[in-house]
């Protein structure tokens, strides 16, 4: 119980475009942590991003994130 739990992790990732048939290199990052409740239960959460250009050229960065919970029985 209360015990914390943590990751980062960043690199390359390769990124395949079916449209114009070619593969870029992008950036890509997570990090997220995970907190025991109970000895069978523990929630945790997760942001996570990927560099990427818009329609116009610029460079954005995709984010995304997810929570949940993991029960043990």
């Amino acid at each position: 119980e209360g015990k914390i739990a943590y990751y980062i992790q960043g690199g390359p990732a390769l990124v395949h475009s079916e449209t114009a048939d070619d593969t870029e290199t992008e950036f890509s990052g997570k990090a997220g942590a995970s907190l025991a409740v109970s000895e069978d239960l523990s929630v945790y959460g997760e942001i996570s991003g990927i560099s990427d250009e818009d329609a116009a050229g610029d460079d954005i960065i995709n984010f995304g994130g997810k929570i949940g919970a993991k029960f043990v029985f």
